[in-house]
């Protein structure tokens, strides 16, 4: 039962993250270049600043599915652990 469970848990994880980074690379090029309001200097440092909150957004979502993806992957592990473990103690009885 809980290895199933674990399984269900790294499907779930993966599920979340692929996604979320679809929605997030869907709009990362107006993200990352968006075009500008106007043609003034206050327009374009606007522009400037966006691009710089943007671009540090995408680092920080890459980072956050890369740990999520390591998480994914614990789990995976704690799953595999289960079902070794309950083998070996199922053929202590046998």
């Amino acid at each position: 039962m809980v290895p199933a469970a674990l399984l269900a848990a790294v499907n779930d994880t993966v599920s979340n993250v692929v996604t979320t980074a679809t929605v997030v690379s869907g709009g990362a090029p107006l993200m990352v270049a968006p075009p500008p309001a106007g043609s003034d200097e206050a327009s374009a440092l606007a522009t400037v600043n966006t691009t710089a909150h943007s671009a540090n957004f995408l680092a920080v979502a890459a980072m956050n599915f890369l740990e999520m993806a390591r998480y994914a992957g614990n789990i995976g592990m704690c799953e595999a652990a289960t079902d070794m473990v309950d083998s070996a103690n199922g053929m202590q009885f046998v």
